[in-house]
């Protein structure tokens, strides 16, 4: 996808803070964090919606946010983790590229 900035860096176009990479997926911290180790684990392939992520990518890419998590919330050392994925604008999905957003929280 051409202008689709996800692409862009799995493409190495853009350039992005990497966390973690494999066949499947890629993990890059959010350039616009929320909270300190704000992550963004995205599949490697364009697919929009979770809706159109083919059944060969998604144990790949749930098991990885689940890795990813663990490891933001020990390096973080928060108290919790929030993950969360939209679909559709409506949902306040901005860049249509399947995306999960691990987020740390912490009590203050």
């Amino acid at each position: 996808m051409n202008n689709c900035i996800f692409c862009k860096i799995i493409d190495r176009q853009t350039p992005a803070s990497f966390v973690y990479e494999d066949r499947w997926t890629l993990a890059f911290m959010n350039q616009r964090q929320a909270n300190k180790g704000h992550v963004l684990v995205v599949p490697k392939k364009h697919i929009a919606t979770i809706f159109d992520l083919p059944q060969t990518y998604l144990y790949p890419l749930i098991s990885n946010v689940a890795k990813i998590s663990k490891a933001v919330q020990n390096q973080c050392r928060s108290e919790g983790i929030n993950i969360w994925q939209s679909n559709g604008a409506v949902a306040g999905q901005e860049i249509f590229h399947v995306h999960f957003h691990i987020l740390p929280r912490y009590a203050d």
